[in-house]
């Protein structure tokens, strides 16, 4: 299967937690984001994801130097 890959994504304003027809067991994380061309996408991710997607974020070297206050990233730059 061929991989979607979205536009750079600049900004992720918003989330909401949803759960699946009521079932707590089922929680999931909606998240918006939003591209530097206008796109906006609404991605669900479940409590899995949402974790991984946090260690994977929390090891990338530009968000632990943020986390640390030693270097504030540049906005990104139009497409």
């Amino acid at each position: 299967m061929t991989p979607i890959v979205l536009p750079l994504v600049g900004q992720c304003p918003a989330s909401t937690s949803v759960s699946a027809l009521d079932d707590s067991s089922s929680l999931t994380l909606q998240v918006q984001m939003n591209t530097l061309g206008g796109q906006v996408y609404h991605v669900p991710l479940t409590v899995v994801a949402a974790k991984a997607l946090l260690v994977i974020l929390a090891s990338w070297p530009p968000v632990q130097d943020q986390l640390l206050g030693q270097e504030t990233p540049e906005p990104p730059k139009l497409q």
